[in-house]
């Protein structure tokens, strides 16, 4: 199994302030060619969190559960606190062809504030 921290991804967050924290762990086979690759197996992750300052977001305590299979991603778990509630998404992405995606995105008392004249408490599903 790879260890990575995602911090790595910080590189790419910096110029707003944004941060990630947490841990990744992936055990995959990888095959194929360089312009087809395919790629197998499993990505972890747990205690993920993501902060942006400048939206006023944090996500905590986030996990993730995903499998790799040829062309296409499986999210079984991929969820956080949202305020005193959680966002979570499930399904597939593809990997190539445009990704496409067939998503689920439950909320479940997800509160979410500007820090200055919005608030809300959002409860349900999406797809």
């Amino acid at each position: 199994a790879a260890r990575a921290p995602l911090a790595i991804a910080n590189v790419f967050l910096r110029e707003r302030g944004a941060s990630l924290d947490g841990e990744v762990v992936a055990r995959a086979r990888i095959g194929g060619s360089l312009s087809a690759p395919v790629v197998n197996g499993q990505v972890s992750s747990s205690n993920i969190t993501f902060r942006d300052p400048q939206a006023n977001l944090l996500l905590s305590n986030g996990v993730l559960d995903a499998s790799l299979a040829g062309d296409r991603v499986t999210i079984r778990t991929l969820s956080a606190n949202l305020g005193e509630g959680t966002i979570g998404v499930t399904g597939s992405i593809g990997l190539s062809n445009g990704f496409p995606a067939d998503l689920r995105i439950a909320l479940r008392d997800a509160r979410y504030a500007d820090g200055q004249m919005f608030a809300a408490t959002v409860s349900g599903d999406a797809r």
